[in-house]
């Protein structure tokens, strides 16, 4: 199957030239390593499907994700902090996709996004996930694309044309919003936020990996590897290309809707890994990214460039252990 991203792994391969900029916000929910990190937290902060929300929790983090377009880049004097993580999720994790450091590099890159909007915003929430799972008959009207108590809908056919096959998005809390990236960051491409919903015709064959069936076939994987590959080609994958615009390319974050996306991606992980929790949660296979054993895989640094410190990948096991605290 395509892969919305695979257009940017050439160019934007896992080497990288970042400055080592720490702001405070990012590097303070990690502790240091050390015998603390064996440890469960006892209190896990519960991540929530959106439409289990009350309207007035809803708001709250539709507010806190907007507040991040009002801080500053830290990389950039002309951006926001917002536009860092698309700019990351390109230069940073690209490599992660079709690898066994997709989910573990994700699961940071949430996390570390979670980090802002509280210590940066505010918030008082945590992540929030979309099961697409309950909207899979038509994808594009989930109660997520409210232009109130959601994220906008689609690019108005009226307005002008942007990115990926899609609109400018004109109502709703991210209406009008400027994009500087698509797809490629080393070059600035200034546009409106877009999406270009596929017709309820073509759906249907992206649909078909998000339904009931598609994920219990997913999550009865009996490794880690098929697992992830199954996860990533299927459902990843078929969100973007229903929904299209600025979602069809790595600088996907852009989309609001991407870090739910992603938290139920991560939810469904943490399900399979709560199967066989004595193995799942303390080992992965897969794919490396070069000639190494498992053991070397786990003990590598997992690097979100300039947003925080990198981690090891084997941090990013366990939900409850170290720097994570949470369930679903």
């Amino acid at each position: 199957m395509f892969d919305p991203y695979s257009a940017c792994l050439d160019s934007h391969g896992s080497s990288l030239s970042f400055r080592r900029i720490y702001f405070r916000w990012a590097i303070a929910p990690f502790p240091r390593i050390g015998e603390s990190d064996a440890k469960r937290c006892r209190s896990p902060a519960i991540r929530r499907e959106w439409r289990t929300l009350r309207r007035s929790e809803q708001l709250a983090y539709i507010t806190a994700v907007s507040c991040l377009r009002n801080l500053p880049s830290i990389r950039d004097a002309e951006q926001s902090l917002y536009d860092d993580f698309p700019y990351t999720h390109s230069k940073a994790g690209n490599y992660s996709h079709n690898t066994q450091d997709f989910l573990l590099w994700h699961r940071l890159f949430l996390h570390v996004f979670e980090t802002a909007l509280r210590e940066r915003c505010g918030y008082q929430g945590h992540l929030i996930y979309w099961d697409w799972s309950l909207d899979a008959e038509d994808l594009t009207k989930s109660p997520v694309f409210d232009n109130v108590y959601g994220f906008g809908g689609n690019g108005n056919s009226s307005a002008p044309r942007s990115v990926g096959n899609g609109h400018c998005v004109t109502e709703g809390p991210f209406a009008h919003m400027e994009a500087f990236y698509f797809g490629d960051v080393n070059k600035t491409m200034k546009h409106c936020f877009s999406r270009g919903f596929i017709s309820s015709a073509v759906a249907y064959n992206k649909i078909k990996y998000v339904g009931p069936d598609a994920l219990e076939d997913v999550l009865s994987s009996d490794t880690y590897d098929m697992f992830y590959s199954r996860l990533e080609h299927g459902a990843h994958n078929a969100i973007p290309l229903t929904i299209r615009g600025d979602f069809l390319r790595v600088t996907a974050p852009y989309d609001p809707v991407f870090y739910l996306h992603h938290t139920q991606l991560d939810r469904l992980w943490h399900r399979w890994q709560l199967v066989d929790s004595a193995t799942r949660i303390a080992r992965i296979s897969g794919n490396a990214t070069r000639n190494t054993t498992e053991e070397d895989m786990l003990a590598r640094k997992l690097d979100v460039g300039d947003l925080a410190a990198p981690v090891r990948a084997s941090e990013m096991l366990d939900t409850r252990r170290g720097r994570l605290c949470y369930i679903y």
